[in-house]
Formats: C-alpha cells, sequence, structure tokens
C-alpha cells in the first residue's frame, strides 16, 4: 500500500474506533453515574484522578518508542529493532513499577488527608486504589506493544482492542445497574481487570505479528540504548510538564484573582478545544510514523515534505470543525450546558484560535522527534510557551480582564510556532518561504472565504435552529475551498483516483 493510501487507511479506522468509542462510553457513563450515584461516582472520579497525575511520564516514553521503532523500520536491520522494543518493554517495566510503588506509598496518605471521602465508603476506596495502581503498571507495560504496532502502521489493531474495551465498559455498567454487591467495589475492580485483559490483547497480537516483538532476552539489554531512549523521553517529559504547567497555570491565576466562577469557563473552554483538536490529533497519529520512517531512511527532504503536509492538514482538519463552532458557540453552549458560565463562549473561542496556531508548525515538531532535537525544542518551544503565567499574572494584577490572560495564551502560541519554525530553519535545514508557500498561504484562503460566509450567515439569518444552516454551509465552503485553493495539483489528483477506486469497488459490491 502506497505511504499516502496508508495514512488515509488508518486516518479512517482511527475516526470510526473514535465515533465508536465516543458513543458508547457516553451512553456508559449515563448507566455508571445512575447505578453508583454521585458520591460514588465522585470517589472513583477522584481516584483516577490522582491515579492519572503521572499519566504524562507515559506519554512521553510512548512518543520515544514509537520514534526508535519507526526509525528503524525503513533500515532492514531486524536485530536493531528486536533490541529496541527489547529495551523498550524494561524502560516500561522499570517505569511502571516506579509509578505503582510512588502511588502506594503516597496514594494512601493523599486519600485520608487531602480528599474528601465519607469514612463509610474509605476502605472500599482504598481497594479500588489499589487495582487502579496495578492497572497503570499494565498500561505503562503495553506502551511498547501498542508502540510497535502503530509504528507497523496497523491501526485496526489498535482500533479493535479499543471498542473491544469499550464494550466490555458498557457491559460493565450493565451489570452494575442489577448487581447486588457494593458497586463501586465491583466496578473499580473490573475496570482494572479490563485494563489488564486489554494489555493481553496487545501482547498476543504483537507476538504473533510482529518478529520485533517474539524474542525476550537480557543479552539485548544495552544500557547506551536505555540511556539514549530514557534521555529523549526525559525532554518529551520536560515538554509534557510545560504544557501542564501553562494549563493548570493559567487555572490557578484566574482563580486566585477572579474566582471558582472563571475557573469553569476556563475548564468548558478546554474541554471543548480538546474534543475538536481529536480530530487533527489522529491524523498525526496516522502520519508520524511516516515521518520517522523517511528520517530513519535519509530522506530527509521528504521527511521536511511531510512534516510541511502534517501541519497543513493538522490545521484544516481543526479549522473545518473550528470555524462553524466559533461562530455559533453560543448556540453550542446553550444546547450543551444548562447554565453557561459566564466569559465561556469567548474562552472557547480565545482558545480555539491558539490552539489553531499550535496546529501551523505540529508537523515541524514531528520533524524534531524524527532528529532527535527534542532537547532544543523542549528548552525554546517551552519557555515561551510558559511566559504566559508571569505575563498572566501582570496583566490580572494590573486590573485588567480576565479576556486580556487568553489573549495572551494565544500570542504566546502563535510566538512559541514562530520559534519552532526558526529552530526548524537552523537545525533541520527547513526552507522558511516553502513553508509559508506550501502551508500557511494555502490554509488561508478557506478560513478567509468560509469566516466571511459564516459572519453574512449570522448576521443575515435569525431562525431557532440557525446553527444546522451554519454547519452545513460551511463544511461545503472549507471543503470545496481547501480542495479548489489548499491543495496542490498532485494532492487533487490522488484524491480523484482514490475516490475513482472506491466507486470501482462499491459498484462491483452492489452489480
Amino acid at each position: 500500500m502506497k505511504a499516502s493510501n496508508r495514512v488515509i487507511f488508518n486516518t479512517s479506522i482511527l475516526y470510526v474506533k473514535m465515533g465508536v468509542t465516543i458513543l458508547i462510553s457516553l451512553y456508559s457513563v449515563r448507566l455508571v453515574l445512575a447505578s453508583l450515584g454521585a458520591v460514588d461516582y465522585g470517589i472513583f472520579n477522584v481516584i483516577m484522578g490522582v491515579v492519572s497525575m503521572l499519566s504524562f511520564l507515559n506519554a512521553a516514553l510512548t512518543v520515544s518508542t514509537q520514534r526508535y521503532l519507526s526509525f528503524y523500520q525503513t533500515k532492514d536491520e531486524k536485530t536493531r529493532l528486536v533490541k529496541i522494543f527489547n529495551n523498550s518493554l524494561v524502560l516500561h517495566i522499570f517505569a511502571g513499577i516506579l509509578i505503582v510503588v510512588l502511588l502506594e506509598f503516597l496514594g494512601g496518605y493523599i486519600l485520608k488527608t487531602y480528599l474528601q471521602i465519607p469514612s463509610n465508603r474509605m476502605e472500599v476506596a482504598y481497594i479500588v486504589f489499589h487495582f487502579a495502581s496495578i492497572s497503570v503498571f499494565f498500561t505503562f507495560v503495553s506502551v511498547p506493544y501498542s508502540a510497535a504496532i502503530n509504528a507497523n502502521e496497523k491501526m485496526i489493531y489498535i482500533a479493535v482492542i479499543s471498542i473491544l474495551e469499550s464494550f466490555e465498559k458498557l457491559i460493565l455498567a450493565i451489570y452494575i445497574t442489577y448487581t447486588s454487591a457494593d458497586r463501586l467495589l465491583v466496578y473499580g475492580v473490573c475496570m482494572g481487570c479490563i485494563t489488564i485483559l486489554s494489555f493481553f490483547c496487545y501482547f498476543m497480537i504483537c507476538h504473533k505479528k510482529f518478529d520485533e516483538c517474539r524474542h525476550f532476552s537480557c543479552k539485548h539489554i544495552d544500557v547506551n540504548l536505555l540511556r539514549d531512549m530514557g534521555g529523549f523521553a526525559g525532554w518529551n517529559i520536560i515538554g509534557s510538564i510545560t504544557g501542564i504547567c501553562k494549563n493548570q497555570g493559567v487555572a490557578v491565576l484566574l482563580n486566585i484573582f477572579k474566582g471558582p466562577a472563571v475557573n469553569a469557563a476556563y475548564a468548558v473552554a478546554n474541554q471543548v478545544s480538546s474534543q475538536l483538536n481529536f480530530f487533527s490529533a489522529t491524523m498525526l497519529r496516522s502520519i508520524n510514523p511516516q515521518i520517522m520512517k523517511a528520517e530513519g531512511a535519509g530522506n530527509h527532504l521528504y521527511m521536511l515534505g511531510l512534516a510541511n503536509s502534517a501541519c497543513k492538514y493538522s490545521f484544516l482538519l481543526l479549522a473545518f470543525f473550528a470555524i462553524p463552532c466559533m461562530f455559533e458557540m453560543n448556540a453550542i453552549m446553550g444546547l450543551w450546558l444548562k447554565e453557561v458560565p459566564k466569559h465561556t463562549v469567548l474562552f472557547c473561542n480565545l482558545i480555539l484560535m491558539a490552539i489553531m496556531c499550535d496546529q501551523l508548525t505540529v508537523g515541524v515538531n514531528s520533524g524534531f522527534q524524527a532528529c532527535k532535537l527534542v532537547r532544543i525544542s523542549s528548552i525554546f518551544v517551552g519557555f515561551i510557551k510558559l511566559l504566559i503565567l508571569p505575563l498572566g499574572y501582570i496583566v490580572l494584577k494590573l486590573g485588567y480582564s480576565v479576556y486580556w490572560v487568553i489573549i495572551l495564551y494565544a500570542v504566546v502560541e502563535l510566538l512559541a510556532g514562530v520559534m519552532r519554525i526558526i529552530l526548524a530553519n537552523k537545525y533541520m535545514g527547513l526552507n522558511v518561504l516553502y513553508y509559508f508557500r506550501e502551508v500557511i498561504f494555502r490554509v488561508i484562503p478557506p478560513v478567509i472565504i468560509t469566516c466571511g460566509i459564516c459572519y453574512l450567515i449570522i448576521k443575515t439569518i435569525s431562525v431557532e435552529y440557525r446553527i444546522i444552516i451554519t454547519v452545513v454551509v460551511s463544511f461545503v465552503a472549507f471543503v470545496s475551498s481547501s480542495y479548489f485553493l489548499s491543495l496542490q495539483d498532485s494532492e487533487r489528483e490522488h484524491i480523484r483516483n482514490l475516490a475513482f477506486k472506491i466507486r470501482i469497488k462499491v459498484n462491483e459490491k452492489f452489480n
């Protein structure tokens, strides 16, 4: 399968997985909340919140493993791949053990001292916490296996496991509705077992399908490779910590100066932006292995081209959903929330703008990972992103509106993107003029056209369900203008050929 077709296929598979799992999860949460009640459901979520505090370590290690496995996929070095997988597995086993020890050492103290849990539920809460800690270990150990699937671009396996996991959670939600046992205890224990079962699914698939996952031996343990992978993961961890400090730091600033009501608006805005950003993040997940493999094969110029394409497509995918949402945010909030916190609509729109600025250079960040330039990126880009904290403190201390904090949030993201381009030009040889021609100048026209059309709609139409008109017209305008103004001739030709093949297959099936 051609690389472009593989990216499209994998992205489609991940979108199907996302749609199925979201629908099942929404219904499962409804059943669980009704079965457990507000108190027990709150206890479970606060326990999972404590356990997931260290999840950014898992994400950083995941990126490290995927990078190394993808990088050497094209080098025809099977022994090297086996060694990378073995060392990655050892790294994750030790990281998992360390996290479990920390959780077990600190978790009981946190549960008893800081969390408000009714005394009659404390014993059950401890049991649920222990199972959650165990599930964290298996989550860590499953990373090398999911990374191997990702590096081999077999996203369908990840999709199948995720969908099976969603159905298992649905069955559990139905079961606790009827059980006479302690529902919180049953739910907590079974949720941990589902995580363990998912690990064994990853293990069996990888052991059967990928040769590098079959041969575990102590002779493959390489201290230098462990140090190299650990260092790469370490700088990714610093990047993750920067993101956490930025988001949570802004929340703390808003709480100190303006109170919890403004925090509610900020939290809702982050939820909206994260959900919309998932569409472009899914596409990036499919194209990242190609970026790593291109650099691993020594095809640096092709890697830079893929990085530029990732920037363009990530932005377009986010803008496709974000633009109509931004113009109809009032209506969306009214349909979604019973009571919309003050400032929510403007916060949502400004944070979406900030995320869109970030997407303009997200492919360049993947290029840094492929070229092992994460250290440079984490230091310089991370420093700029953290500027929001002192700047936000200053404007709030001077008595300016909270809106200025979120405006600065967007400005800082734009400056971080500029820094990425400067660093990519200096250390990766990225042609800045080419980047502007193939990314910036190609995404601006559909944005301007679609924003103009949406503005005319909201100014001239005032029917009750105008949001439907806005969304439909916006989608049509954005897709058509992107097709003719954002894509290259070769990309349009590829889409036409793909559509032709799909039509032939459909005709063959039904005729």
